[in-house]
């Protein structure tokens, strides 16, 4: 699938570039800049991730057509000036208080990481380094208004 990592006290996000696709993969961009500067991470299925990130690249509220169920492959990362927030296959977002986090099939590895002070590129190369679903290289973004 994919890792993301993102801090407030960093001001970043990053994520892997790999994407899986049967037998092959091949490097995609999982970080998308919204006009008011924040940054969204999104991971899963594109089924949901695709018309989520459409959604939130014009300033609207997602609502999903396809039907969602526990098992919906769909979580993101909202890197926002007020605080870091995440969604789950539910599309309602949730305010991380701690203000790291971080999602995919590597975010366990990544979020030991965070938690440890590393920085969001750092939590997600050591976590390509074992996550046969992510791979270099990683790419950051940096919030807008942070250096």
């Amino acid at each position: 699938m994919t890792t993301i990592a993102a801090s407030v006290k960093h001001g970043t996000m990053a994520a892997d570039s790999k994407c899986v696709f049967g037998d092959m993969h091949f490097p995609v961009t999982k970080i998308f800049k919204l006009p008011d500067g924040s940054l969204l991470g999104t991971a899963g299925t594109a089924l949901y991730t695709a018309p989520f990130e459409a959604a939130m690249l014009a300033g609207k509220v997602y609502v999903p057509t396809e039907p969602v169920t526990s098992d919906t492959d769909f979580a993101a990362l909202h890197l926002k000036k007020d605080g870091l927030y995440i969604f789950d296959n539910s599309f309602h977002a949730d305010k991380v208080e701690h203000g790291v986090c971080a999602i995919g099939t590597g975010g366990m590895i990544a979020f030991s990481y965070l938690l440890g002070g590393a920085a969001p590129s750092e939590a997600v190369e050591k976590a390509c380094q074992v996550d046969n679903n992510s791979g270099l290289p990683v790419h950051v973004e940096t919030l807008k208004g942070k250096r």
